[in-house]
């Protein structure tokens, strides 16, 4: 048998397909009659065509548990975020959600698929994500929305949901996907937040200071409180928006020693005292500087105290002392404070009888200058008096001055408290030339007695 050619008897897998698989059945009857040739042919390319489909069966496969893989990586991610998500129709039926949504709801997915969202929102809310649903299906926009969700044993918690629709195979809106973020301690927070600043807004408006904030490149009033619309008879939004200086400055324009100035030179706290013409008002101003998160001082605080009282009290309390002082320094009397045993004050008419200078008189022992056979009298008389014991207000002792002069002393001393300390205030008379008259006196009524 001659051996045919193998470009004239190749037999492909599409040949033979054509030729014994889609012919009629009958057909397969022709191979019996076939060259053992063309049947060995067929054979192998059958056994090749075989192992192609093995291959493509293994392949299938691999890529059938790549998918598979696939799948289960990404089910992990969907149920397993950190975020709840659901897929609702347009009638607002649950038809999937993952396993984040369903623990924040505290229930299993069983209860989930298939109930209406409504059931899970509070009551109050429910018509408000109606409307939000409506305008959904309506505008085929991303939007979203904040609302109290009930879980299991009707407690509420906050949810932020993010909604956008999905298109069917006939390209209408029909589904909307969901993502739904648990916000109740940034809710809590916000609401902590809020009300420390409501207590903050009212602390600040209750200080009976006036308290501005001020833009240091501007100078410009960013906020105040209620007291500086009091102090300066203007509401709180003619305030803001001017600057500090052209409120307190008197229509001048500047202001002397201004903190602001001061505090941007030094960087630190600076106080000034300010007086307004308008209401005769003093007032004293501590600037103090803002810093930003970088440490850079960005803008400063102005409290403005109203001091005109205070002024007012501290001039009369001047002239009080004022007055007081010109009485002490020109009394005829000398006045001392002594304590423990040390002159601490001595006024002009000390001076004199001492012979001695104010100033160098200070810090002297008071009992330099007292006679010896009088000293013990003296300190014993003063140490009863400080402690509250009855003495003689009045009596006299014998007074030694710079040039050793004797001279009479008449004292009045009463107990005080100088410098938070025990003292005695004195008041010395010089009855000198009296003793001389009295010793004068009793020579002569002696000399008329013995006569």
């Amino acid at each position: 048998m001659e051996k045919n050619t193998p470009q004239k008897n190749k037999i492909t897998k599409e040949g033979f397909i054509n030729k014994h698989v889609d012919e009629k059945p009958e057909a397969c009857e022709n191979l019996a009659s076939m060259p053992y040739d063309e049947l060995k042919a067929i054979a192998h390319e059958l056994s090749v065509h075989q192992i192609e489909l093995e291959m493509q069966n293994d392949e299938l496969h691999r890529i059938q548990e790549e998918l598979e893989n696939t799948r289960d990586k990404y089910t992990n991610l969907y149920d397993y975020s950190p975020v709840g998500y659901a897929t609702i129709n347009e009638k607002g039926i649950i038809t999937d959600v993952n396993l984040t949504l369903v623990f924040m709801l505290e229930t299993d997915r069983g209860q989930v698929i298939g109930k209406h969202f409504s059931r899970f929102i509070f009551i109050e809310d429910q018509d408000l994500f109606y409307e939000f649903r409506r305008k959904l299906m309506a505008n085929d926009s991303f939007q979203s929305l904040e609302l109290r969700l009930v879980k299991k044993g009707n407690t509420l918690f906050y949810a932020n949901i993010e909604c956008m629709t999905v298109k069917t195979i006939d390209r209408s809106p029909r589904q909307i996907r969901m993502a739904v973020t648990d916000t109740t301690r940034n809710k809590k927070s916000e609401n902590k937040r809020q009300s420390h600043g409501q207590s903050w807004l009212a602390t600040f408006n209750l200080l009976s200071d006036w308290v501005s904030i001020i833009d240091i490149n501007t100078g410009i009033i960013l906020d105040t409180n209620t007291a500086g619309e009091r102090l300066l008879g203007k509401t709180r939004s003619d305030i803001i928006g001017q600057t500090f200086r052209s409120l307190v400055s008197n229509g001048t324009g500047t202001v002397p020693n201004c903190p602001l100035e001061k505090m941007l030179k030094s960087g630190k706290q600076e106080i000034t005292e300010i007086y307004l013409a308008k209401g005769h008002t003093w007032l004293s101003v501590t600037t103090d500087p803002i810093q930003d998160e970088h440490s850079q001082i960005h803008r400063a605080v102005h409290i403005a105290r109203d001091i005109t009282e205070q002024k007012r009290s501290n001039e009369a309390i001047r002239l009080h002392e004022e007055r007081y002082r010109q009485v002490v320094n020109n009394a005829n009397e000398g006045i001392v404070v002594i304590q423990d045993g040390l002159i601490v004050f001595a006024n002009p008419k000390v001076s004199d009888l001492v012979g001695l200078s104010g100033d160098d008189l200070i810090d002297l022992p008071v009992f330099t200058f007292i006679h010896p056979d009088d000293r013990d009298m003296v300190s014993i008389n003063d140490q009863y008096r400080m402690d509250h014991e009855k003495v003689p207000g009045i009596y006299r002792f014998r007074f030694i001055d710079k040039n050793k002069a004797i001279k009479w002393i008449r004292t009045n001393s009463i107990g005080i408290r100088w410098e938070k300390k025990p003292a005695t205030l004195n008041f010395l008379t010089d009855i000198t030339e009296i003793v001389r008259c009295e010793t004068k006196q009793q020579g002569i009524d002696t000399t008329i007695i013995h006569s």
